[in-house]
């Protein structure tokens, strides 16, 4: 049990370099400090907490020229990025968040060649048609790869049955691929 001199010091919003601690009168960040003892709902909401990778590890993802690894809990490691040096980071909660919902979607169904092919997104399309795409997936009951997407001579072939999905993933992974690429060394 904590003692009596332990108390919650609260959350601070600001993005600045003032103190929380700073004159409130002032027109600093130190406005941002919120109560120090705000109620739980406003510490937990549900459509911000992470999403779990089910029955995935690992996305990986060759486009643009660099190869991308995403793992779960949002890290990833990318080369070269816009630098032409490798890095790493963290996606943002959100973006993780879809991607992680729509390949856990994509994989709930057995994974089979589709019919036909999805068109390029965002229109990215020399991107792609002069860099490839290729989108693999590390599952927990799989040793090889599997593969998700891959850039053909007419669009992107894909194993995911409902091309919605497929499409929503792809948007996604297409935002990732921006994403990883900005990402200083």
């Amino acid at each position: 049990m904590l003692g009596s001199c332990a108390k919650p010091i609260g959350t601070y919003t600001g993005t600045g370099t003032s103190s929380p601690g700073a004159d409130k009168n002032n027109n600093n960040d130190a406005n941002n400090y919120n109560n120090p003892n705000p109620p739980l709902e406003e510490l937990i909401e549900p459509d911000k907490s992470l999403k779990y990778a089910i029955g995935w590890s690992q996305i990986i993802i060759y486009g643009n020229y660099a190869k991308t690894t995403v793992s779960y809990g949002a890290h990833f490691k990318t080369a070269p990025n816009h630098q032409q040096k490798e890095a790493w980071g963290v996606l943002s909660l959100q973006l993780w968040n879809r991607l992680t919902k729509f390949t856990n979607q994509s994989i709930e169904k057995p994974l089979e060649e589709s019919d036909g092919v999805l068109p390029i997104p965002n229109g990215n399309e020399s991107r792609y048609r002069e860099s490839g795409l290729l989108v693999q997936l590390k599952t927990d009951k799989d040793k090889d790869l599997v593969t998700l997407f891959q850039m053909g001579y007419d669009g992107i072939y894909t194993q995911i049955k409902d091309k919605s999905l497929a499409m929503s993933l792809l948007k996604v992974v297409d935002e990732v691929i921006d994403v990883v690429y900005k990402e200083d060394a």
